[in-house]
């Protein structure tokens, strides 16, 4: 199924790297590992993170030897609307009676190992 931006807007490089990570915060990302989340090149994330950068969608999380790791900016009232659009979005295309079928699989199906399932929009994959 292609991912509620698209639907709605296109297909871009910025709508692929926001809808890989909104249900990912709290996490930080090496370029190329936004690359391969977006599904688009290496080439192609680098002039969006700096985009997202001069907007303050994102953040430098942390360096870790020349690399750069970027977080969304959860302190940007911008994230916070890009994901209740997001959200409202996903309630259109599924219903409210699919998010909670998936939400409730999601939450009996977690890992046994203590480690939290991701956020998706939300939902919990």
């Amino acid at each position: 199924m292609r991912e509620p931006f698209e639907r709605l807007l296109g297909d871009t490089s910025e709508l692929r790297v926001l809808q890989y990570l909104l249900p990912l915060r709290g996490r930080d990302f090496n370029i190329t590992q936004i690359a391969l989340g977006a599904d688009i090149s290496r080439q192609a994330a680098i002039p969006v993170v700096k985009k997202f950068l001069k907007w303050g969608l994102l953040k430098v999380a942390c360096k870790r030897g020349n690399a750069s790791y970027y977080a969304l900016n959860e302190d940007a009232g911008s994230v916070e609307a890009l994901q209740i659009l997001n959200n409202c979005i996903m309630d259109q295309m599924l219903g409210k009676k699919a998010l909670t079928c998936i939400a409730r699989y999601s939450s009996e199906h977690a890992p046994a190992c203590g480690i939290k399932p991701a956020v998706r929009g939300r939902l919990r994959i």
